[in-house]
């Protein structure tokens, strides 16, 4: 998995495991996991190239309904969340970029489970959550 990883997000049953990296490939991979929740079966599935959108990531969350995946990060002192919409929950290969919005210095990212909230870690103020409103 590497040194470098940022944030990361386990579906529910423990077999998937989703990580971004802070440094270095402007991936979001991700991984099977054999055995649910050891993460010393885990086998990498799947890398999504997210350089087109971010320098380096720094945390990942998805929808309720595993069909949308928001990530965070940046490139050259701007930051921001896009998402991304699966074609199949779960599939990072059926993934495209649908929105962007810009925000300050976002670190970890969290959805309230009915999905009417976000909340962010400010990665410079690590005492400080952001909380916004989706729609």
């Amino acid at each position: 998995m590497g040194n470098d990883v940022e944030g990361f997000y386990f579906r529910e049953d423990g077999t998937k495991l989703y990580t971004a990296s802070f440094t270095g490939s402007n991936q979001i991979k991700q991984y099977d996991l054999s055995e649910g929740w050891k993460v010393s079966t885990t086998s990498l599935t799947y890398e999504l190239d997210v350089s087109g959108d971010f320098g380096f990531t720094t945390g990942i969350e998805f929808k309720p309904d595993w069909t949308l995946m928001y990530v965070t990060g940046g490139t050259g002192g701007s930051y921001k969340i896009v998402t991304y919409e699966l074609g199949t929950a779960w599939d990072l290969s059926t993934a495209s970029s649908s929105n962007s919005i810009t925000i300050a210095s976002p670190g970890g990212i969290r959805l309230k489970s009915d999905g009417t909230s976000m909340f962010v870690l400010d990665f410079t103020n690590p005492d400080a959550i952001k909380e916004y409103s989706l729609s």
